[in-house]
């Protein structure tokens, strides 16, 4: 699997964890969801998947699919 395909699923991830943390003030959550868009319309580009998709629960399958491979 690609690792910087990889990275960018892990990046995904922890942006979203992140936001669902309610640790931030709402100029960070917006600065984090700005990075997450980004991440988001990257993974859109490499996938060809729609921008309706699931892409926390695709990019942490990526993240699963690829610990397995590396066993």
């Amino acid at each position: 699997m690609d690792e910087t395909f990889v990275t960018l699923c892990r990046e995904y991830v922890a942006l979203v964890d992140a936001m669902r943390t309610g640790r931030y003030t709402a100029g960070e959550l917006h600065q984090l969801d700005r990075e997450r868009q980004v991440a988001h319309t990257r993974l859109i580009e490499l996938t060809g998947l729609p921008r309706t998709e699931d892409m926390y629960r695709y990019a942490r399958a990526v993240l699963h699919a690829a610990r397995a491979t590396r066993r």
